[in-house]
């Protein structure tokens, strides 16, 4: 209904955390639009800045790679993520900033609330069994072996950025305690989508910030393999399910229970491991005034032509 109070937007993608809240209390930044962890508590204690808290959209998972051997089993699948603790993750990693992920699809969505039976839950002991089930047998230093003596070891893939490191380093200890040996490697965030079309990755921290079910489909559609399908997954009875989701639902309702369906499935087959729905933690310099009565659910978009700046 008018013009924006501002000339110009400039982002800037800031690799490193400890920049990012130094540019903020010095006015080099007048919003971050997402806060480390690290640095919730001296946020709330800066004069400087406001620290706004919404919902949130983003889901962190660990992608495994389904045509990679031994992924290829999902016995081994199922593992691996049942030893991801999602809830220690939440507390220890992200502060209690939001809640842990125990589906494919963020909390707000109708087609999250899938049946208890279907969602992924942190579970040691059966983790251990699952893996017993497959015929890997803990070494001398703890680590499964196969009847070939073959260790396993899997390449774990992140972004080179502070929470994807140490997400990753909080999950290698982890499965670590189940016997599976996961190797760090940290990627620029410019090249890790070429690196995944390769398809030469095992696992993978990930996250994506989507608010429709159909973000199944983007990440699993078996047409994409590589990126955006990075679990390389490729299943007949999935495919049929997604179409029914995607193109054959006559009404809201419908779609919902089709996604359901989907979704739980998926859910059965491991490919991915569900771990954290982030809130979305904003730090906002006091030059930047904000409306009384936030309009969207995030700071960026159309909510910024009701801001105005000192």
């Amino acid at each position: 209904k008018r013009p924006s109070k501002f000339e110009r937007n400039v982002y800037h993608q800031i690799i490193h955390s400890s920049p990012t809240l130094l540019s903020s209390k010095t006015n080099h930044l007048h919003m971050l639009l997402a806060v480390p962890t690290m640095f919730l508590d001296k946020v709330k204690q800066d004069e400087n800045l406001q620290m706004v808290e919404l919902p949130g959209e983003i889901l962190f998972h660990m992608v495994m790679n389904t045509q990679s051997e031994p992924l290829d089993n999902q016995l081994i699948r199922k593992g691996i993520a049942l030893a991801i603790d999602q809830k220690s993750i939440t507390q220890n990693v992200f502060a209690n900033t939001g809640q842990p992920a125990h589906t494919y699809l963020i909390s707000s969505l109708p087609a999250s609330k899938v049946p208890k039976e279907s969602e992924i839950h942190y579970d040691l002991e059966a983790a251990k069994a699952t893996l017993e089930e497959t015929g890997w047998k803990p070494g001398p230093d703890g680590i499964r072996v196969n009847k070939d003596g073959k260790r396993l070891e899997l390449k774990m893939w992140a972004k080179n950025e502070s929470t994807y490191r140490r997400v990753a380093e909080v999950v290698q200890d982890q499965l670590n305690k189940v016997g599976v040996d996961a190797q760090i490697q940290l990627l620029d965030p410019s090249t890790i989508r070429t690196q995944l079309r390769k398809g030469e990755h095992q696992l993978a921290i990930r996250s994506y910030s989507w608010d429709n079910a159909d973000i199944l489909e983007w990440f699993l559609n078996s047409t994409r393999k590589g990126y955006p399908n990075a679990a390389m997954w490729h299943d007949n009875e999935s495919d049929y399910l997604m179409q029914q989701a995607m193109t054959r639902s006559r009404s809201m309702e419908e779609r919902i229970e089709n996604f359901k369906a989907y979704h739980s499935y998926l859910l059965g087959q491991y490919v991915w491991a569900p771990i954290f729905m982030p809130d979305q933690i904003y730090a906002v310099n006091q030059r930047v005034i904000l409306p009384e009565k936030l309009i969207e659910k995030r700071l960026v978009g159309f909510s910024t032509l009701d801001y105005d700046l000192k």
